[in-house]
């Protein structure tokens, strides 16, 4: 009985890891073209 529950939220727990694993991997990927471009930027390092 307990089964049935814990399957249902599981559907729901794996979209919402999935969603926090694309937040976090949007963040990683704009922080990095952001320094890279304030390096290319410089220029100087």
């Amino acid at each position: 009985m307990i089964r049935a529950k814990s399957e249902f939220a599981a559907s729901d727990n794996v979209k919402y890891h999935l969603m926090e694993t694309l937040r976090r991997m949007t963040i990683f990927v704009i922080g990095t073209l952001g320094v890279l471009i304030l390096v290319l930027m410089e220029g100087d390092y």
